[in-house]
């Protein structure tokens, strides 16, 4: 019975004792399975933490590159400020000195220009009218000295003239004049006057050739415009010639003083008729060239001298040089007065 107790207590016992290990073995095997499921979980999730280190790792990895060229990108943009900035800074001092220079320059040379416009085009004007005049005149004039082949055509040429400044006359004009003068003596004086101002203007040979013949023949008509020729332009080129002329001629001492006297009244002048310091320098000087020369005095010292040609005291209390001449030592005494000897009548 006992036995019997026993083993059912074994029996008992062991089912129970088996039991609890099934129990246990169950809760155990759950508990495996949990913590397999765990642990799968926890594979997940490192799985997840490992793709997602990736991830990081990937982005960070952008994310570098990214602020490198970021870096890049700043470094540039601040050499291009920088460049920006240097430039702007030159803008700014350049544009006062470009407006200058592009704007208020070209409008002050402008300016200037238009200032300039104004005096230039009015002269223009004048010179373009002025030219045009010269050569309308220029022809005018030239026509009308060949026209001088017909007499009848003298006053239009006298009158043109007495009006006209033109002088640009050449050989041929000048030869026309003479050959007209030559051949036309009866003309009236004024004419003539008119007309040997063609030849005494310019000096040439054709007008040095007729006015040493007019002295050389003492031709009253173009006497005085001869004296004035030969004196009047460069004297001392003449002096030989008027040496000769002075000596040869009877009337030598009255041609010396129709010199004087022309020099005198178109240079020297009197303190009622002044004359310009150039012109009494000439008058003067050629005077001088005239009393001081030797041969000239040696040759009207025998030459008798009507009383109204002689110098008188006040000519000579106007001109004191005239005192210290050959001429005078020679011809006038003490009292300023010709030698007696001299004197006609």
């Amino acid at each position: 019975m006992i036995k019997y107790l026993l083993f059912f207590l074994l029996i008992s016992i062991s089912n129970s004792f088996a039991k609890t290990v099934v129990d246990n073995t169950s809760k155990l095997q759950k508990q495996m399975d949990l913590i397999r499921y765990r642990l799968n979980e926890k594979d997940s999730l490192i799985q997840v933490l490992s793709d997602q280190t990736y991830h990081l790792k990937t982005n960070n990895e952008i994310l570098s590159t990214t602020l490198d060229a970021n870096g890049n990108i700043f470094d540039g943009l601040s050499t291009y400020f920088t460049i920006i900035s240097i430039l702007l800074s030159i803008i700014v001092v350049a544009i006062p000195i470009l407006n200058y220079f592009i704007v208020l320059k070209p409008n002050k040379e402008t300016i200037k220009r238009l200032e300039n416009l104004e005096i230039e085009i009015p002269q223009k004007i004048e010179n373009d009218f002025g030219k045009y005049l010269e050569g309308f005149e220029k022809r005018k004039a030239k026509s009308l000295i060949k026209s001088l082949t017909d007499p009848s055509n003298l006053k239009q040429v006298v009158n043109f003239f007495f009006l006209s400044t033109f002088s640009d006359f050449d050989d041929e004009d000048q030869n026309i004049v003479v050959s007209f003068l030559e051949n036309n003596r009866e003309i009236e004086e004024s004419d003539r006057r008119i007309l040997t101002y063609i030849l005494s203007y310019r000096v040439s040979l054709i007008s040095e050739s007729f006015f040493k013949k007019v002295i050389e023949n003492m031709d009253p008509l173009d006497y005085i415009y001869a004296i004035e020729y030969l004196t009047d332009n460069t004297p001392e080129k003449y002096i030989k010639f008027w040496e000769l002329v002075i000596t040869a001629s009877p009337k030598g001492h009255h041609i010396l003083l129709d010199i004087f006297n022309h020099l005198l009244r178109n240079y020297v002048g009197s303190p009622v008729d002044k004359k310009s310091p150039d012109k009494v320098t000439f008058g003067k000087k050629t005077i001088e060239l005239f009393f001081d020369n030797e041969a000239i005095c040696n040759a009207i010292e025998n030459q008798k001298l009507s009383k109204h040609k002689v110098i008188n005291g006040t000519i000579l209390g106007w001109n004191p040089f005239i005192k210290d001449t050959t001429y005078y030592k020679r011809f006038f005494n003490e009292n300023g007065k010709m030698h007696d000897h001299l004197l006609i009548g």
